[in-house]
């Protein structure tokens, strides 16, 4: 099974400071799925360092070819961003953590989904996300 996953540093759109301790929340999250047969791969823009997930799978690719990874997975864990969305229009489950954006009006929809919330992103726990993943019942 392979889990995109998309980082809070990703967002091309919005500029944001990087945090590298929410980076390696994410890497403790891929380590847990690996434990559950689920092949994380994480996803980056054109200028995120993807240093941090040398030891996962990892994808510093266009749009298109990003689009074409997120259709084939199982899973997608990841911030409020387009790869959350991509993920929701291609009908997969998806974990999205949202920080001070609004979850009633962005929420991915038409697909299973979990909802994670905070003031700040990095208020959300690896716990929290790796519950939200269990209740999606993802088969592996």
């Amino acid at each position: 099974m392979r889990c995109p996953t998309h980082t809070p540093s990703s967002i091309p759109s919005r500029p944001r400071p990087k945090r590298p301790g929410l980076a390696n929340r994410f890497i403790a999250v891929a380590r847990q799925l690996r434990q559950l047969n689920i092949n994380p791969v994480f996803l980056a823009g054109p200028t995120d360092d993807v240093a941090p997930f040398e030891n996962f799978g990892h994808w510093q690719t266009s749009l298109k070819e990003t689009k074409r990874l997120i259709s084939g997975a199982s899973l997608f864990i990841g911030n409020d961003s387009g790869p959350a969305h991509i993920a929701a229009a291609f009908g997969v489950p998806v974990v999205v953590l949202f920080g001070p954006s609004d979850p009633v009006t962005w929420a991915p929809w038409r697909t299973e989904s979990q909802v994670l919330t905070s003031p700040d992103i990095a208020g959300i726990t690896t716990d929290q996300v790796l519950a939200a993943v269990e209740s999606l019942k993802v088969r592996v």
